[in-house]
């Protein structure tokens, strides 16, 4: 399941990307504040998407803008060491990849 929050007739919404759809789950009742929300109730959460997304209203993916799965995030984890120039940069100032 391909969750995605997503912009539409300039409303930040939340639902289910299938195919060339996405299905509107923030349209039904019932339906938590955003992403975040949904993760927030663990299995009920997703039960209820899983469930709602079958009553869904459809949205052409042409029609609506993708935006950041879970917007506004609480933590926020970058890594570096995972591409080579940055790797190179750490070199310089003697820094090295630990192994594994």
């Amino acid at each position: 399941m391909k969750i995605a929050s997503f912009h539409h007739r300039g409303a930040l919404r939340f639902g289910v990307v299938r195919n060339d759809d996405v299905l509107d789950a923030s349209a039904l009742p019932g339906a938590p504040a955003g992403v975040r929300e949904l993760l927030a109730r663990d299995d009920e959460g997703l039960g209820w998407l899983r469930a709602a997304i079958e009553t869904a209203p459809r949205l052409p993916l042409a029609d609506v803008k993708l935006a950041a799965p879970v917007p506004a995030p609480r933590k926020f984890l970058g890594l570096g060491g995972n591409y080579a120039s940055h790797l190179e940069e750490a070199a310089k100032l003697g820094l090295t990849r630990p192994p594994g």
